[in-house]
């Protein structure tokens, strides 16, 4: 369960990153619109308050809540070392991310 809530905590960050024109220039090299940035800012908030709810489920909101603090720093210190040296990698990271959720859950 950790592992999916981790998971989604990563998903959620890394929209968020996206929907900043420039990080999003830099991952997909396509042109961005305002109505998409609504959208994955949207969607990002989304995933982190889901990734929030599922520690909070699995350990309390004490402890959820710090665990979750705890797994949001090394993820946004990965996705910010990503960004600024290889951009191109992130998609291909979160593509095994979302394979090792998938594996999780089974």
């Amino acid at each position: 369960m950790t592992a999916i809530a981790t998971s989604v905590l990563y998903v959620g960050f890394l929209l968020l990153s996206m929907s900043l024109e420039k990080h999003y220039k830099q991952i997909l090299n396509k042109e961005f619109t305002q109505k998409f940035k609504y959208i994955i800012t949207a969607l990002g908030y989304f995933f982190l308050l889901i990734s929030f709810v599922l520690y909070i489920q699995q350990f309390g909101f004490g402890l959820g809540a710090t665990y979750w603090v705890g797994a949001l720093t090394p993820i946004v210190v990965f996705i910010a070392l990503l960004l600024t040296y290889r951009p191109k990698l992130i998609l291909k990271i979160s593509a095994l991310v979302l394979l090792l959720s998938i594996v999780s859950i089974l």
